[in-house]
């Protein structure tokens, strides 16, 4: 019986994670060991950007749990300041695009 679309899709999300997390191996603002990489703009709201590093942060899993929670906004605005707000427009473009 042929394999469903989404267990290719999870071989790829585990090969992509360990590449990125094997070239970021800090995580931008606490500076511990990067766990894995956060997808900044979500993988629900813009799929084409699941695989552009571009869009993922090297996150620990402290500041993982970050993210999804009221303090997600807080984290990203210090991504933001710290990649800049060209990193930011470039990401929303290349979601509208793709999208």
């Amino acid at each position: 019986m042929p394999r469903k679309v989404s267990y290719y899709r999870n071989q790829a999300n585990k090969l992509a994670q360990i590449k990125f997390v094997s070239e970021n191996a800090w995580y931008e603002i606490c500076h511990s060991p990067t766990s894995c990489g956060h997808h900044f703009i979500p993988k629900s709201t813009a799929t084409s950007l699941r695989y552009v590093f571009k869009n993922w942060i090297a996150v620990c899993p402290g500041c993982h749990l970050g993210f999804h929670s009221a303090r997600g906004s807080e984290y990203n605005g210090i991504i933001i300041e710290q990649r800049g707000l060209a990193w930011f427009r470039d990401l929303l473009k290349r979601k509208e695009v793709i999208t």
